[in-house]
């Protein structure tokens, strides 16, 4: 595989700031995080790095199960959903676009569409 983005592809500027943002919020928190307990709560640093460890251990493995419970979404068969597994059957297909289709998802309630993304009907469970 090539190196060379595809035509049609754009980059999106906005989304990568807000990406940039949010991962300096989310380091900035931690740093509070571990102030508090270093210096309010007397916590031992070698405590403290254990407790760094277990919680990036639990994001690493099951950040994906954490996503699906915020959005009580559930996974679906290709019976209960046979578009949803076409559509994504189909991106995964595309080898700009690797994807599992093996395991898909359905929130349980509607998800707002970013702006100018073309609206996707909704499938029920």
């Amino acid at each position: 595989m090539s190196g060379a983005r595809p035509s049609w592809y754009k980059p999106d500027v906005g989304l990568s700031m807000r990406m940039v943002l949010t991962i300096f919020l989310l380091g900035a928190v931690y740093v509070v995080f571990g102030v508090v307990l270093a210096f309010v709560a007397h916590v031992p640093m070698p405590l403290l790095i254990a407790i760094a460890a277990l919680i990036a251990f639990a994001q690493f493995f099951y950040a994906d199960k954490i996503a699906l419970f915020s959005m009580r979404a559930r996974e679906v068969s290709e019976a209960e959903a046979p578009q949803l597994h076409e559509m994504i059957g189909r991106l995964a297909a595309r080898p700009t676009c690797p994807s599992r289709a093996s395991r898909s998802s359905i929130p349980a309630f509607p998800m707002p569409s970013p702006p100018g993304a073309a609206r996707i009907t909704r499938w029920s469970p």
